[in-house]
C-alpha cells in the first residue's frame, strides 16, 4: 500500500473517532451507570416500589383523570431517589418529545451515601444518591411518551422515568363551587400568628408588627405548623411576601385527620426572587387531601424556605436565608381573593430589576421583557445596568400611625362661612351644612407641620346634576398670603351618602403655596361644596401621613361590607359600604330582550350579601325562555318565567390563579420530527444520530480509500 493510501485510512480512522468522541460527551457520567427507584407515586400506584438499572423505569398504557380543581391537567407526583456518579441537579420533562419547562416542579436531597442502592450498586459510598420529588403537571389528552429527565452536575441528561400511551381524561369528582363570593378572608394569620408557629424546624421566625420575618436557623428544611384542629381555611390562599433570596418556590403541607405523611400532602408553588413585597395565589384543591365540601383543614404546614433542594451554578443553601411574610388569609373562591386584592391592596408600583435577577431578563434586539413568577410579562425600561417596569400589586407593610390627626374637637375649626357647623360628641364627626354660597371653614389656623399624604374621611348625598360628582376645595399656604386659587386643589365626592375615604398625594396637587420639603403650612381652609349653596358634608377625620401605603393602611381600621349585584349568572358590579350606610348606587340592570329588569328587594344591613335581577317578561311580546340545555350551555340566564324570577347560574370558566401551576401547552404530532424523542429512548438528531452520521462518513472514506488506490494501481 503507497504512502496516500495509509494517509487515507488514517483520515477515516480519525473521522471515526471524532464520531465517537461527541458520544462520549453526550452521555457524560452516566455511561458508568445509575439505579432508580420510586417509593411514592400519585395514581400510578404501579410504579411504587420499581427500581431500574442503567435504565428508565417505564410504565405503559396507563389512565389517570384530571386534577378536581379543574386545571386542565393532572398532577403526577414521584418520589424515590436516584444514584448515579454525579450529583443530580435538576430534572426536565418531554411529552411526545418536545421539552417542557412549565409542567414539572422538583425538589430533591443530595445524601451522604449510596446506602439505598440496588443492583451492582449495593453499598457503594462513592456514588452519589438524590432523593427526588417530581411533580408534573400534565393537559388532558393522549400522549405516545411522557418521559422524565434527570440533569447531574456535569449537565449530562439521562431518563428517569417513562410514561408511554398515557391518557389523561377529565375530573372524575365534581367540586363543590357553590360558595358566596366573599371578599373577607375566612381564615387569617397576621405576623402576630405567623410567629406563634408550631414544631419548627431549621427555622426561627420574628415578629416586626407588620410582617413577620422566617430565617433558617441552619441548613435543612425549614417549615413550622399552623394548624393541629379542623378549621375552615377556604380554597385559596393569599401570601403577601418579601423573598430575600433567589429561592424560587415555597411550600404547603395540608392534611386531614391522617396527618401529614409524605409529600403527597405538598403543594409546591413559584415564588419571586429577590423580590419586593407581593402576593401568590394557591388553590388548595390542587393537592388530593383538600376538602371541597367543607373547606377544612386538620393540618397545615409552611415551608416558606424549600431551599435544601435548589442549586444553582453559583448558589448553594447557607442555611441563612430570610423571607418576610405580612400575611396568609384564606378565602372560599378565587374571585373574592381578586376583589380583596383590588379593593385593599393593589396599586400601581414602579419596580426595578437588578444584580443577579437580571438574569431573569429576555431580551429581543432592543426590546426586553421580565416574566414574573405569577405568569405576568412585562416590558421594560432600561435604566443605567437596570430595568424598570411598572405593575400593579401589594402595599408596603407599614405603621397606620398618622403624623397629624385632626377629628373631635381638633377637627371643629373656626370661623364658618355661609355654613354651619355641628359636632356629633357620641362619635366626634362633623357635619358642615351649607347655608349660602360658597360654604367654607377654618381647618387650621396657624403654624403647623402636616405630612405629605391628606387622608380625608367624609360622608354625603350631595351630587350634581346627571350623577356628576360634587367635589370639596381645600386651600392651604406655607405663606402668609391669604387664600387664593392657587393655592387650592379639589377632590371629586362619591354623594350616595356612605362612608368613603380620600387620599391625596399634596405633592402632586400643584399648589403653589405648599412647601413641600417641610410641609410647614400657616393655614387650611375646607369648602365642602364648590358648585353649590346647599347640601350637607360631614366629616369623621383628617390625617396626614408620611406614604401612600400607611394612609392605605389606616383605612384597614375600618369596618366595610360589600353587596355583590349579580344578573344572568354573572356580577355585574360589587359596592362597597360602611356599618350604618342606609342607602347606596346600585348599578344598572342588564337589558335582556323581552323582559324588564329589576333588582330584587332588599334592606341594607351591615353584612356582606347578594342581590340579583328579576326579569318579567313584556306583555305582548313574544318571548321564549331557552330549554335547559342551552342554559347549561352558555350559562347566560337562570330560569324565565311569566311572574318573574331571579336570574341565577354560576359564573362559567373563573380565571386561573396566578399563584397555581401553569397549564403547560398541549403539543403532540402523529410523526416524529428532527431532534422529537422516540419510543426507543433516542432522539432524532441526538446520539443515535451521530453515529448514524459517523458511519456514513466512515463508509464514504473507505470507499474513497479503495477508489484512490484503483487509480495508483
Amino acid at each position: 500500500m503507497k504512502k496516500r493510501s495509509w494517509m487515507a485510512l488514517a483520515l477515516v480512522l480519525t473521522m471515526l473517532a471524532a464520531c465517537l468522541t461527541v458520544l462520549v460527551l453526550n452521555t457524560g457520567a452516566v455511561e458508568e451507570g445509575y439505579f432508580v427507584y420510586v417509593e411514592e407515586s400519585r395514581q400510578l400506584t404501579a410504579l411504587e416500589g420499581a427500581t431500574a438499572d442503567k435504565q428508565a423505569l417505564v410504565l405503559d398504557g396507563a389512565t389517570v383523570s384530571a386534577d378536581e380543581a379543574g386545571r386542565g391537567g393532572k398532577t403526577l407526583f414521584f418520589n424515590g431517589y436516584v444514584i448515579t456518579n454525579n450529583r443530580v441537579r435538576s430534572y426536565k420533562v418531554f411529552f411526545d418529545g418536545q421539552e417542557q419547562p412549565a409542567a414539572v416542579a422538583y425538589s430533591f436531597n443530595v445524601l451522604a451515601s449510596a446506602s439505598k442502592g440496588g443492583g451492582q450498586y449495593q453499598g457503594e459510598e462513592t456514588l452519589k444518591s438524590a432523593t427526588y420529588n417530581v411533580t408534573v403537571k400534565i393537559p388532558e389528552g393522549k400522549y405516545n411518551s411522557v418521559v422524565i429527565k434527570a440533569v447531574d452536575s456535569e449537565k449530562a441528561e439521562f431518563e428517569v422515568i417513562r410514561l408511554t400511551n398515557l391518557t389523561v381524561t377529565a375530573p372524575t369528582k365534581e367540586l363543590h363551587e357553590n360558595y358566596p363570593i366573599d371578599a373577607e378572608p375566612c381564615f387569617v394569620l397576621d405576623s402576630a400568628a405567623l410567629a406563634q408557629a408550631g414544631g419548627l424546624k431549621a427555622l426561627e421566625i420574628t415578629d416586626n408588627e407588620y410582617y413577620a420575618a422566617f430565617a433558617a436557623s441552619e441548613k435543612g428544611d425549614p417549615y413550622g405548623y399552623y394548624i393541629s384542629s379542623a378549621t375552615k381555611v377556604g380554597r385559596f390562599l393569599l401570601l403577601k411576601y418579601r423573598n430575600n433570596t433567589e429561592i424560587p418556590r415555597a411550600q404547603f403541607y395540608i392534611a386531614q385527620a391522617a396527618g401529614i405523611t409524605s409529600d403527597q400532602n405538598m403543594i409546591e408553588f413559584p415564588i419571586e426572587t429577590y423580590s419586593e413585597w407581593t402576593y401568590a395565589i394557591i388553590d388548595l384543591a390542587e393537592n388530593d387531601f383538600y376538602d371541597t365540601n367543607t373547606q377544612e383543614l386538620v393540618h397545615l404546614r409552611f415551608d416558606p424556605l424549600e431551599a435544601r433542594n435548589y442549586f444553582s451554578d453559583d448558589y448553594k443553601f447557607s442555611g441563612e436565608e430570610t423571607i418576610d411574610v405580612a400575611y396568609i388569609k384564606g378565602f372560599t373562591t378565587e374571585e373574592g381573593v381578586r376583589q380583596y386584592l383590588e379593593k385593599n391592596e393593589l396599586h400601581d408600583v414602579t419596580k426595578t430589576i437588578s444584580g443577579k435577577k437580571i438574569a431573569e431578563v429576555v431580551k429581543d434586539g432592543e426590546k426586553a421583557t421580565y416574566t414574573n413568577a405569577r405568569g405576568e410579562t412585562f416590558t421594560l425600561t432600561a435604566d443605567g445596568e437596570n430595568y424598570t417596569y411598572v405593575a400593579r400589586d401589594v402595599r408596603i407593610p407599614c405603621s397606620s400611625v398618622p403624623k397629624l390627626m385632626l377629628d373631635g374637637s381638633k377637627l371643629y375649626g373656626k370661623d364658618p362661612m355661609n355654613a354651619t357647623m355641628t359636632r356629633d360628641k357620641s362619635t366626634g364627626s362633623v357635619t358642615i351644612t351649607a347655608t349660602g354660597a360658597d360654604p367654607y371653614y377654618t381647618m387650621i389656623g396657624e403654624k403647623t407641620t402636616i405630612a405629605r399624604y391628606m387622608f380625608v374621611r367624609y360622608r354625603t348625598d350631595v351630587k350634581l346634576e346627571g350623577d356628576k360628582p360634587e367635589k370639596f376645595q381645600v386651600f392651604m399656604s406655607s405663606t402668609e398670603a391669604g387664600p387664593a386659587e392657587p393655592s387650592s386643589f379639589c377632590e371629586p365626592m362619591i354623594g350616595d351618602g356612605a362612608w368613603h375615604n380620600a387620599i391625596i398625594d399634596l405633592a402632586k396637587a400643584d399648589i403653589a403655596t405648599l412647601n413641600t420639603e417641610t410641609y410647614e403650612i400657616n393655614f387650611i381652609r375646607f369648602d365642602p361644596l364648590c358648585n353649590l349653596s346647599e347640601g350637607a358634608v360631614e366629616l369623621e377625620c383628617v390625617a396626614f401621613f408620611d406614604s401612600e401605603d400607611a394612609a392605605y393602611q389606616y383605612t384597614h381600621t375600618y369596618k366595610t361590607y360589600t353587596v355583590t349585584f349579580k344578573a344572568n349568572g354573572q356580577t355585574v358590579e360589587v359596592v362597597t359600604f360602611e356599618p350604618g350606610t342606609k342607602k347606596i348606587n346600585e348599578p344598572k340592570v342588564p337589558e335582556l330582550e323581552g323582559y324588564i329588569g329589576a333588582w330584587e328587594p332588599y334592606t341594607m344591613e351591615d353584612k356582606n350579601f347578594t342581590v340579583k335581577a328579576v326579569y318579567t317578561p313584556i306583555a305582548g311580546e313574544d318571548t321564549t325562555a331557552p330549554d335547559e340545555e342551552t342554559t347549561k350551555k352558555d350559562d347566560t340566564i337562570g330560569e324565565v318565567t311569566g311572574e318573574g324570577t331571579t336570574a341565577e347560574g354560576t359564573t362559567a370558566g373563573e380565571n386561573t390563579a396566578s399563584g397555581t401551576t401553569t397549564k403547560a401547552e398541549e403539543s403532540k404530532s402523529d410523526s416524529t420530527t428532527a431532534g422529537e424523542e422516540t419510543t426507543d429512548g433516542k432522539s432524532e438528531g441526538g446520539c443515535g444520530s451521530v453515529i448514524g452520521t459517523g458511519a456514513a462518513v466512515l463508509m464514504a472514506l473507505i470507499g474513497c480509500g479503495f477508489i484512490w488506490k484503483k487509480k495508483e494501481d
